[in-house]
């Protein structure tokens, strides 16, 4: 990898992991691509989908600086 450059991935987790920590309420998934949940993510779900950006950030941000 390019000295400088934060791996997308890791850059994607990082949003994930802020987004999923607010306070937003409509967080969920869009299957059908019109930029709008199809669904809310409720409690559990959430802090799964948490989990796993926290995971993902271990896995691709190593060396990058934190946000």
């Amino acid at each position: 990898p390019e000295t400088g450059r934060i791996d997308p991935r890791c850059m994607a987790a990082r949003t994930n992991i802020v987004r999923l920590k607010s306070d937003a309420r409509d967080l969920g998934p869009d299957a059908d691509g019109d930029g709008k949940p199809d669904s809310v993510l409720d409690p559990a779900q959430r802090a799964s989908r948490l989990q796993a950006a926290e995971s993902a950030e271990r896995e691709y941000c190593r060396g990058a600086a934190a946000p």
